[in-house]
């Protein structure tokens, strides 16, 4: 089981759930991937934990409620970083947004919300004692993010300043040719799709997380049968087999089934 003691500069090192719904959610995502929870206890708020099975050792996302009804249901995309006031800057320098520059969590981490120059809504995370999930790549975890967006040069430049991802290869897609992959710290762990024809008119961009299962045909069937919705049908991808779903919310996520 590959657990986490750290995460290389740029790579995601956590998701987060923003739903209207937690019951509804803890539902849904403990029938598709397993996930017990708990809740941690902040200053300003209850924090969910979702956790691999009953172990509290092996965080694996967040879940925050959502404030108001008006609030769009999504997954947040976290990227570590060293200094976190430094990216901050390098997001502005690159003509993103920056909605929380720096907030301390407990004595877990800081982190900063922000977007790309698109709209991406992402997050930044400096880690104190809380590195992020502590298990990735096996079922039910974390195995990449994705960003869905239109102007893939764009993207890369974005992305180069802010995070210092170099290099993207182009990789086979499975709504668009158009696809792009970077390698973290070894390990190619994002992903951008840029077309027209996964954002409607007036859509904006967004991060998406896959979560690793066995079986991605089944775990499709099953979303279904938990209440959510079948985006995209399981296809064949080279880093593995991938469906694309929303949860009974509405927030998008995928699952993939990884090529060994």
């Amino acid at each position: 089981m590959p657990e986490m003691t750290s995460y290389a500069e740029g790579a995601p090192s956590w998701v987060e759930l923003l739903s209207p719904d937690t019951a509804g959610a803890k539902a849904f995502y403990g029938g598709l991937l397993g996930w017990g929870s708990y809740t941690m206890t902040l200053p300003n708020a209850d924090y969910e934990i979702f956790t691999l099975g009953k172990s509290t050792d092996h965080a694996v996302a967040g879940m925050m409620a959502a404030a108001d009804d008006g609030v769009k249901p999504t997954w947040t995309c976290y990227f570590n970083v060293d200094d976190l006031e430094s990216a901050v800057a390098r997001v502005g320098e690159a003509g993103g947004t920056v909605f929380v520059k720096g907030s301390n969590v407990a004595q877990l981490g800081r982190l900063a919300l922000v977007a790309d120059i698109e709209g991406a809504g992402f997050g930044l995370w400096k880690p104190y004692t809380w590195v992020g999930a502590a298990v990735v790549d096996e079922p039910g975890t974390m195995s990449r993010v994705e960003l869905i967006c239109r102007d893939a040069d764009a993207a890369q430049r974005f992305y180069s300043h802010v995070l210092g991802w170099k290099d993207p290869v182009r990789s086979e897609g499975i709504a668009s040719d158009n696809c792009f992959e970077w390698e973290i710290g070894g390990r190619p762990v994002t992903g951008a799709v840029c077309t027209d024809q996964s954002l409607p008119a007036g859509a904006v961009a967004y991060w998406m997380p896959y979560f690793a299962v066995t079986d991605s045909d089944d775990a499709a069937v099953g979303a279904v049968e938990l209440g959510g919705t079948l985006q995209r049908p399981s296809s064949d991808t080279p880093t593995g087999r991938v469906a694309l779903l929303s949860d009974p919310s509405g927030a998008a996520l995928a699952v993939i089934q990884l090529a060994r």
